[in-house]
């Protein structure tokens, strides 16, 4: 299916995914938005895009974001959820609060978040009321192994996450040759990921 947004042509999924024997059926016009509020991480994975980018370089245009939102909205095109990812979005955390009060306005769109969790603004973040989904980067089960991985120091109570609303958050986990590439050590992270 094709939309016109703002004079150009957009490719819309029109079906949903097949199960066994049936196809997907028609499914109405949406969309997932994600929204890279910064380049910035206080992590410096060597396998991230964002590598050593710790400095947020670049303002946000909160206009242009609400500008496409509208556009979606008047075109009859659902969005499933806006997904607030960078970098690290703690770093630029006045320019998610903006969005999160802006959000007040468009209650039926799923307001996401993406983040390491390890700053305390991270989890300063997670405590805002407006998010209806969290999900946080697992990288290893070992703290010592952890701070290797994200090339910094990491509070030992960095992955407590007090006083946040656990039941919206998921552990995202990424499998990292030399550290998470086996069964016994896939069996280990994904034990740590419930635990927490």
């Amino acid at each position: 299916m094709i939309a016109r947004i703002f004079k150009n042509d957009i490719y819309l999924k029109d079906k949903g995914c097949n199960t066994e024997d049936t196809p997907g059926g028609d499914i109405p016009k949406s969309v997932n938005l994600f929204v890279k509020v910064t380049n910035a991480c206080n992590a410096n994975c060597r396998f991230c895009s964002n590598a050593g980018n710790h400095l947020p370089i670049t303002k946000f245009n909160h206009g242009k974001l609400w500008e496409i939102v509208d556009e979606l909205l008047s075109k009859d095109i659902r969005i499933n959820r806006i997904n607030i990812t960078g970098g690290e979005p703690a770093l630029v955390a006045d320019t998610v609060k903006r969005i999160l009060i802006k959000a007040e306005e468009y209650p039926d769109i799923h307001l996401h978040l993406n983040t390491n969790g390890l700053l305390t603004g991270s989890q300063q973040l997670m405590k805002e009321k407006r998010w209806d989904s969290i999900s946080v980067s697992l990288h290893h089960y070992d703290m010592g192994k952890l701070r290797e991985i994200y090339g910094t120091d990491i509070p030992e109570d960095a992955l407590k996450f007090n006083g946040i609303d656990m039941s919206i958050v998921n552990g995202s986990c990424n499998l990292i040759q030399g550290y998470i590439d086996s069964s016994d050590e896939i069996n280990k992270m994904l034990k740590f990921a419930i635990s927490i």
